[in-house]
């Protein structure tokens, strides 16, 4: 199962790590982007992550929303996914 996101990340060393640690054994990232600068504190970043069960998602979710980052899930808006995606 994949999904796609737009992410926003904070502009400082160590943010993407961060991320990357939210992760679980079975998730992939199908798709990297950084868009263009949206701030100078934060970046959006698009990404596509595979996994192979669909709760990963709610996993990964729940870790996003404890650690306050905020995204987006673009992967059914058909609008959005055909500019980005």
């Amino acid at each position: 199962m994949k999904k796609y996101f737009i992410l926003r990340l904070p502009q400082r060393p160590g943010a993407l790590r961060d991320f990357l640690n939210f992760l679980g054994p079975e998730d992939d990232i199908a798709r990297f982007e950084y868009l263009k600068k949206s701030a100078r504190n934060f970046g959006s970043v698009l990404i596509g992550i595979e996994t192979a069960r669909p709760q990963n998602f709610q996993t990964l979710l729940a870790k996003l929303d404890a650690h306050g980052f905020t995204y987006q899930d673009i992967t059914e808006n058909e609008t959005v996914a055909q500019f980005v995606i």
